[in-house]
């Protein structure tokens, strides 16, 4: 597990939303970062963070609008994200996400 959020094997992954999109908590433990696939690193995909979101309800908004963007089910947000509460201070605070 890396601890790099470029990294396909970042350990701190919330949700893998397609292909091209995923979802992670940053580094510094402050924000969900919504990322796109983009490239490759040493023959493995590279991420790049396209949203910031401390809210869930910013976060399920970028996702369906990126999610559309790339040709996928919007829909996809709502239940691979559902679990989560309604603020990143929230998952932060609960041990479980921890």
């Amino acid at each position: 597990m890396s601890h790099r959020e470029r990294d396909d094997s970042y350990h701190d992954v919330v949700a893998q939303l397609s292909s091209r999109l995923r979802v992670i908590t940053c580094e510094d433990k402050i924000q969900w970062i919504l990322q796109k696939r983009d490239g490759f690193r040493s023959g493995k995909p590279r991420w790049t963070g396209i949203s910031f979101c401390t809210t869930k309800r910013a976060l399920l908004r970028e996702s369906r609008r990126h999610l559309r963007r790339f040709g996928d089910d919007p829909q996809l947000a709502d239940g691979k994200l559902g679990f989560l509460p309604s603020t990143f201070e929230e998952h932060r605070d609960d041990s479980s996400f921890v």
